[in-house]
């Protein structure tokens, strides 16, 4: 894998990790609901599982499926313009409190935002590396980002920073998409 593609797809999994939808607002919340930072990082291995499983399974069905990148930009096109119009950005529904519930939240997040689309815009991939470098990427921020939260910022950082967030999002998501459709 060359060096610019792992660095695109640690980027792509610093950004995700970053955007309190893909899990780090839960993992603080984890926390605080058991008032230990160990419970932060507990939470945030079955996000990142989550998480990597819904890139990984995007990667294989490209890899079976007829070319994918013109209908994957569109994709990611409409679901950035979804997301700048979404009717309520800050709703995040209960993950409940098993681990694995989390796992499947962040599972069902990645895969319905287009997480696993947004590798496909560097090239053919192969998924078990892709999974890995975007994994590590997303695991360091998004530990970082609710570790942070935890300890210095409180849960009510999000109220401040989530619609800059989601905006940011937004645009990567539909920037990803041109740049499929464009290639």
């Amino acid at each position: 894998m060359e060096a610019w593609i792992i660095a695109t797809l640690i980027s792509f999994g610093i950004f995700q990790g970053l955007n309190p939808v893909s899990g780090w607002l839960l993992a603080a919340a984890h926390g605080a609901r058991r008032q230990t930072p160990c419970a932060v990082l507990s939470a945030v291995i079955p996000l990142a599982i989550g998480q990597s499983a819904a890139v990984g399974a995007v990667l294989i069905l490209a890899m079976f499926a007829l070319p994918v990148r013109w209908p994957a930009g569109i994709i990611l096109m409409i679901l950035g313009t979804y997301r700048l119009f979404a009717t309520n950005p800050r709703d995040m529904s209960y993950a409940g409190d098993g681990l694995h519930a989390l796992a499947v939240r962040s599972f069902l997040t990645a895969f319905s935002r287009g997480a696993g689309l947004m590798a496909l815009a560097v090239g053919p991939l192969n998924p078990g590396e892709a999974v890995v470098v975007h994994g590590f990427g997303y695991f360091i921020a998004t530990a970082a980002a609710a570790s942070l939260c935890f300890a210095k910022l409180g849960l009510g950082l999000l109220r401040k920073t989530w619609g800059t967030l989601d905006i940011l999002w937004a645009a990567a998501l539909f920037a990803a998409g041109a740049m499929m459709v464009l290639a």
